[in-house]
């Protein structure tokens, strides 16, 4: 009855929040993830008190091909239903039993076990799914349901389960759709006047029925939505904070980079690089994120290892608009040959402020492609194809588009729909000129950091030639194209603008909650030290104090607060912002 009680309680949580005088139960807590204290009592609170799908709005959000939101499929069972799932957890484990070989080869016999979600349709054992998000098959010859450390085989997983399969290539967030099922039109739930049970269509009016029990009744056909292409997935904030590291001794160096390998993939907000000198660099959210690392390195691995020195993560960035006509290019049989055509802007993403200029901790550079331009790379390739005779691919731009309009204005031409296949060929030439580009300006024209705080705004897009590429080849004609387009206008001594080139530093947004409030000007004399700003206690309790800080003033923070509060305060901390 307590449990009840609490439960009804909690789940007031989005009812009468205005009300003081009825405000919502919050259950807390005590535990210590680095010693994995107090994991059960939490789970079972979450069982116990925190809503089900049931009591809340369905909040997940699914893309179609475009990237636009559209509404997520109901969930069904029902085998001709597409399989929609999302991938949210990655572990390594062996099936027949892992070691650490003898030759210092990490995880031998490890293989990543996928935990996912199905949102729609049921995934069998012996099935293959296609990784959406990755452009891989995956070929799923076991399906297990988890009881704590133990696996129980299951001949299938339907909309709504949870189950896990070993896969090759899925990650955190990837999404998992049928092969040749994965970008049909979703069913769409309509009310049944059968008990119990859901009627879903597809695009041609068949009726099915969800319900465990397969009732029947059927309907008029309706009108089918837009399908999920994608989900949402899970995407990490940037690292904060870095270390180089390095094994106890040489003979562990193999086995280290096999195993933060395996932790980088299980792991998203994880980043595992090697720097100018050779060293392993291993970047997380913060000291504690690093902490449990090295935690898991020793106990999982039994590797002894040491962080060198703290690396803070600055990037460099853009501060001035400017619009750009080049060619992306590619070597092929020993020419370069042009691949596509674009104009394009470098559009900043930083904001000038009374504390200089920042930008966003999100704002990686991207490449920004309009549906009008889109829609106008389609229109523009299908009439290409249908005077193809009467086109040469050596002609000036200018004179090509006359041309066309002219042979459009004689045959009284009209725009013909894009297939499926070529706005798929178009994202996945969108998908590489952006992969491309995010791999160039991992090093930036200053100082060889990462860049940060602008977009490449594309304004026109044309594929030069008829000979069809693989993206991975536009892929890597791009992250050549803008590497040498950085050294071009904005590299540090010859560079045409490379006075726009600015360096950002990572801010921490920091708060500080205290058990007694005694400590108060002790905490913002402390934070006023370390060049915070925006120091603010809160208004209720004043046990609370917030501010932000430059991340290399608080790459120790946590020893100088317990010594200033005498153990009477921790503190939490995420990137803020780049300034």
């Amino acid at each position: 009855k307590l449990r009840a009680a609490v439960r009804r309680q909690t789940l007031r949580q989005d009812k009468d929040i205005e009300s003081r005088s009825a405000l919502p139960l919050v259950p807390v807590l005590c535990g210590a993830s680095r010693r994995d204290m107090g994991v059960q009592p939490l789970l079972d609170a979450v069982n116990w008190y925190l809503p089900s799908p049931v009591d809340r709005a369905r909040t997940q959000i699914g893309f179609d091909e475009h990237g636009a939101e559209t509404p997520m499929p109901m969930p069904t069972n029902v085998l001709a239903s597409p399989i929609l799932a999302l991938a949210f957890k990655v572990v390594h484990t062996a099936r027949n039993g892992g070691m650490i070989g003898a030759d210092g080869t990490a995880g031998v016999g490890l293989e990543p076990l996928v935990f996912f979600r199905v949102y729609a349709g049921r995934i069998t054992k012996g099935m293959s799914l296609l990784n959406r998000t990755r452009n891989k098959n995956e070929v799923i010859d076991k399906l297990y349901v988890l009881h704590g450390a133990h696996h129980q085989e299951v001949p299938y997983i339907g909309a709504g389960g949870i189950g896990a399969a070993f896969m090759k290539h899925a990650a955190t967030g990837d999404t998992l759709v049928a092969i040749g099922k994965g970008t049909g039109s979703y069913f769409t739930q309509v009310p049944s006047m059968v008990s119990g049970s859901a009627v879903a269509r597809g695009p041609a009016g068949a009726v099915s029925i969800t319900d465990v029990k397969d009732g029947g009744g059927k309907l008029p056909p309706t009108k089918p939505r837009a399908p999920v292409y994608t989900l949402e997935g899970i995407h990490p904030q940037p690292p904060t904070l870095s270390y180089a590291i390095e094994a106890a001794n040489s003979s562990q160096s193999k086995v280290l980079d096999g195993a933060l390998k395996m932790l980088e993939k299980e792991d998203p907000s994880l980043r595992v690089s090697v720097n100018e000198l050779g060293q392993c660099v291993i970047s997380g959210m913060g000291e504690l994120h690093l902490e449990i690392i090295m935690s898991r390195l020793e106990r999982e691995y039994s590797l002894q290892c040491r962080l060198l020195r703290a690396i803070i993560e600055y990037h460099e960035s853009v501060k001035e608009q400017r619009r750009f006509f080049e060619e992306v290019v590619t070597h092929t049989g020993g020419t370069a040959s042009p691949m596509v055509e674009m104009d394009f802007e470098i559009v900043p993403d930083i904001k000038s402020s009374d504390s200089g200029i920042n930008c966003g901790a999100a704002d990686r550079p991207r490449v920004i492609v309009s549906k009008e331009v889109q829609n106008g790379y389609l229109w523009y390739e299908n009439q290409a194809e249908r005077l193809a005779p009467q086109m040469s691919g050596d002609e000036e731009d200018s004179i090509r588009q006359q041309k066309l309009l002219a042979e459009i204005d004689k045959h009284d031409l009209t725009y013909v729909e894009p297939s499926k296949q070529k706005r798929y060929a178009l994202q996945e030439l969108v998908g590489a000129l952006d992969r491309g580009a995010a791999e160039a300006f991992r090093r930036g024209p200053m100082a060889r950091l990462a860049m940060h705080g602008f977009s490449i705004k594309v304004n026109r897009l044309q594929r030069k030639g008829t000979v069809p590429v693989d993206p991975s080849q536009v892929q890597a004609a791009a992250r050549g194209y803008f590497t040498s387009f950085l050294e071009k206008y904005y590299n540090s001594e010859k560079g045409k603008h490379r006075a726009d080139v600015c360096l950002l530093e990572p801010m921490m947004g920091i708060e500080v909650n205290l058990v007694e409030t005694t400590h108060v000007g002790d905490v913002m004399s402390l934070l006023a030290e370390k060049g915070a700003t925006e120091i603010l206690p809160d208004e209720d309790d004043n046990r609370s104090i917030r501010g932000v800080a430059p991340m290399r003033n608080i790459a120790r923070f946590t020893t100088e607060l317990r010594k200033a509060t005498k153990g009477g305060a921790y503190f939490s901390s995420k990137i803020d912002s780049y300034r």
